[in-house]
């Protein structure tokens, strides 16, 4: 790629060689005449051009009464359009269900305030993350799990920096061996987070952090079940069975904190998991 410049003015409507100027290109759709024909060549590599998508955008969060001032006049909101057609992923909202565990555990009994947790299925996080930062700050989240992050094993540095910022950590797992998938942890920094390791179930993508303050420890567990495909023939009897022997419901004795997309149907009060 090359980048044309000159000192005095432009050609008008013109489509013809560059050559005597020792440079080669083309002038398109310019205004005035040239007077002045020391042109400035820049050349850059195809490495170069990429190494600039390595760098992260920054976001900048906005007082919580100001977000509140602006979509009161209907000055913000966020984006359900792209090129004009409404975007719709066929949710159902009815579908929710509040379900009632069987036992509850009081992680925040020392701590002046709550901890808040959140799931989000982005499918896709590209093009998402201002959007996604804005929500977990807005909602005062401290810890949000991420599904369907879409993110590559090798790549894709500026985004994961897109989301380290303003407050908050972006730990990932994506999917090793083809597109889509990933399971993402979103928390605020002041929270000490280590991912924890561990042998990955064959019906679904699961990834688990131990959370450390000095009143409490638990551990969080993202979960991605892939819906029944061709691709993806994994029957839900044996995601039922894997989810049972993950080693976090077995051995471990602190309490665990468990959210993701299940992509099932048994997720009711008479439901066994």
């Amino acid at each position: 790629m090359k980048h044309f410049s000159c000192n005095k003015g432009f050609l008008v409507n013109t489509l013809s060689p560059i050559e005597d100027y020792q440079c080669t290109g083309f002038l398109v759709n310019t205004f005035s005449p040239i007077e002045d024909y020391q042109y400035l060549v820049m050349q850059y590599s195809r490495e170069q051009l990429f190494s600039y998508r390595s760098v992260p955008r920054q976001s900048i969060m906005l007082d919580i009464e100001v977000l509140k001032r602006l979509k009161d006049y209907h000055i913000l909101h966020y984006r359900d359009k792209r090129a004009g057609i409404q975007r719709s992923r066929g949710v159902d909202y009815n579908n929710l269900q509040h379900l009632q565990p069987d036992r509850a555990y009081n992680l925040n009994q020392n701590r002046k305030s709550r901890l808040k947790f959140s799931t989000v299925n982005t499918r896709s996080i590209r093009g998402e993350s201002a959007d996604l930062l804005q929500h977990v700050f807005e909602q005062k989240i401290d810890l949000c799990v991420v599904t369907e992050t879409w993110l590559r094993v090798d790549g894709d540095a500026a985004i994961r920096g897109e989301l380290s910022q303003n407050g908050f950590r972006f730990d990932d797992v994506p999917r090793p061996h083809r597109k889509g998938g990933g399971v993402a942890l979103l928390y605020r920094e002041n929270l000490q987070v280590t991912r924890q390791p561990f042998n990955q179930p064959q019906s679904f993508e699961c990834a688990q952090w131990r959370v450390n303050d000095k009143h409490f420890s638990f551990l969080i567990v993202g979960i991605y079940r892939p819906p029944y495909s061709e691709k993806n023939p994994v029957t839900q009897s044996k995601f039922l069975n894997d989810f049972t022997d993950l080693e976090c419901l077995s051995l471990n004795r602190e309490p665990v904190v468990i959210l993701g997309d299940f992509n099932t149907p048994l997720l009711n009060n008479s439901c066994t998991i």
